[in-house]
C-alpha cells in the first residue's frame, strides 16, 4: 500500500514538474527591445509590461508557448525578423516596407507619439510643429528603429541625423533632455508621461503638438510563421479588446 502511495506521489510530481510547453500546440520566440515602461519591463527578474501581459493573453488563448529572446535596438529586432531568428515584435506599426517581410495582425491599441521638452523654452514655440522647432535651431531625439510617421522620417534625412538623432532607450533619452543635451524627445505618450512621473521629471512637459498616431498590432515574421496562425491570433484579438483596455487600466490606475 505505501509503495503504490510512493509511485502515485511520484508520478504526480513528475508532471508537475514539466516544462509549462509541453501542452503548447508551439512556441513563438518574441524580439524583446529596451526596457520601455509601462509596455515593456522586469520587476524582480520578471518581465512584465502593458504589451507582455496583452501578447501572454493572447498567446494563452491560442494554446501558444512564449519564449523571449534580448535585442540591442528596435532596429536590430527588425534584422532579426526578417531572417526568422525571432517570431514576432509587439507594438508595431504598419508600413510597406516591413510588410514586404511581415504580417500584421489586427490592432490591439492605438498609441499617440508626442514630443516631449522642457518648459523653459520660448513660449512662442508652443505654437510650432516639428519643423518649426527644428527650423528655429532646436535638437531633437528619438527612438532608433521606431517607425513615427513620414514626416520624422524625412526630417531625419533632410537634417542629416545632426538636429534630430535616434538613441534606443527612453532613460537615455530622457536623461539627455534633463540635461539640456538635446532641447526635446519624441516619445509615445504613455510612455513619455509614465516616465516622467515615476522619475519626478517636473520640469518636462508635452509640448502641445500632435506629431503621430497609429494603431498597433503584433508583427510575425513571414520566414516562420504561418498566414493561418496569424489569422488564428486575429480571431482573438477581435474578440478580447475590453480585456486588453482593462490590462492597460492595471498598469495605468495610479498614475
Amino acid at each position: 500500500m505505501l509503495s503504490n502511495i510512493l509511485k502515485l506521489f511520484t508520478f504526480f510530481l513528475l508532471i508537475s514538474s514539466l516544462p509549462a510547453h509541453a501542452a503548447c500546440k508551439s512556441t513563438l520566440t518574441l524580439g524583446l527591445g529596451n526596457i520601455w515602461p509601462p509596455y515593456y519591463f522586469k520587476e524582480e527578474q520578471v518581465i512584465r509590461g502593458i504589451d507582455i501581459d496583452i501578447v501572454k493573453f493572447i498567446f494563452s488563448q491560442a494554446n501558444i508557448c512564449l519564449r523571449y529572446k534580448q535585442m540591442p535596438s528596435s532596429s536590430r529586432a527588425l534584422i532579426e525578423l526578417k531572417k526568422g531568428n525571432i517570431d514576432f515584435l509587439y507594438a508595431a506599426t504598419f508600413t510597406q516596407d516591413r510588410n514586404e517581410y511581415a504580417m500584421f495582425t489586427k490592432a490591439y491599441r492605438h498609441e499617440n507619439v508626442r514630443i516631449f521638452w522642457s518648459e523653459q523654452q520660448p513660449s512662442k514655440l508652443r505654437e510650432t510643429d516639428l519643423t518649426g522647432l527644428l527650423s528655429f535651431g532646436l535638437k531633437g531625439v528619438t527612438n532608433r528603429g521606431s517607425y513615427i510617421g513620414e514626416n520624422v522620417k524625412s526630417l531625419m534625412a533632410v537634417n542629416n541625423s545632426l538636429s534630430l538623432i535616434s538613441v534606443p532607450t527612453i532613460e537615455q533619452r530622457m536623461k539627455m533632455l534633463a540635461l539640456k543635451r538635446v532641447d526635446f524627445t519624441i516619445e509615445d505618450e504613455v510612455a513619455g508621461l509614465y516616465f516622467v512621473n515615476e522619475h519626478q521629471l517636473k520640469a518636462i512637459t508635452r509640448h502641445p503638438y500632435k506629431l503621430f498616431n497609429a494603431d498597433v498590432s503584433l508583427m510575425f515574421s513571414r520566414t516562420s510563421i504561418s498566414k493561418e496562425m496569424v489569422e488564428g491570433i486575429n480571431v482573438i484579438i477581435e474578440q478580447n479588446h475590453q480585456e486588453f483596455i482593462n490590462i492597460r487600466k492595471g498598469y495605468l490606475a495610479s498614475k
